[in-house]
């Protein structure tokens, strides 16, 4: 591959045809409501706008400052910033990945607690093997195996987010 990759788990087509169906799923599921779309910051801003390029219905949108990684490790403590008024809507949250669960367990209590109507996570990756936390996303790009990815969003120590596919990140390059 190069110098950082092992090996390309998704390329920048098989990224759109999972943007699209995760986009069908909104739209099936949320014609006629107007739902707050809520993206997870810093990650979240390649997938969630290309996703929106596909959503075809009414929509707010806002960003949410969620973060518990140090390097490659998930730290447990979930710093969340932003949290916007959802009280009686719909709310969904997209995320580039679900890991230990424990940032979308957080963030979506923290919405519970301010009334939201309803919560759905829309996910392009799941790390379902890392789950520490009692979560599932409702809807999900693909599942994933325990390397630690990056591209597409997605960083280590704030590199590589702008890569234009999702890889194995070397383990050299962190180890």
């Amino acid at each position: 591959m190069n110098d950082i990759i092992d090996k390309i788990i998704l390329n920048k087509e098989e990224i759109d045809f999972l943007n699209k169906k995760i986009a069908k799923y909104v739209n099936d599921n949320y014609e006629n409501k107007k739902p707050i779309i809520i993206g997870l910051l810093e990650g979240c801003n390649p997938f969630l706008n290309d996703v929106l390029k596909y959503i075809n219905i009414e929509y707010d949108l806002c960003y949410i400052k969620a973060s518990s990684y140090l390097g490659t490790k998930s730290q447990g403590h979930v710093n969340i910033s932003n949290i916007p008024s959802v009280n009686n809507r719909d709310v969904i949250i997209f995320d580039d990945i679900i890991d230990t669960g424990n940032t979308l367990y957080q963030v979506s209590n923290k919405l519970k607690e301010n009334n939201a109507l309803s919560i759905k996570m829309c996910v392009l990756l799941d790390k379902y093997k890392n789950r520490i936390v009692d979560i599932q996303a409702d809807m999900v790009g693909i599942k994933i195996d325990s390397d630690f990815v990056i591209g597409y969003g997605l960083d280590y120590n704030g590199l590589y987010r702008d890569l234009p596919y999702i890889g194995i990140l070397k383990k050299e390059i962190y180890e």
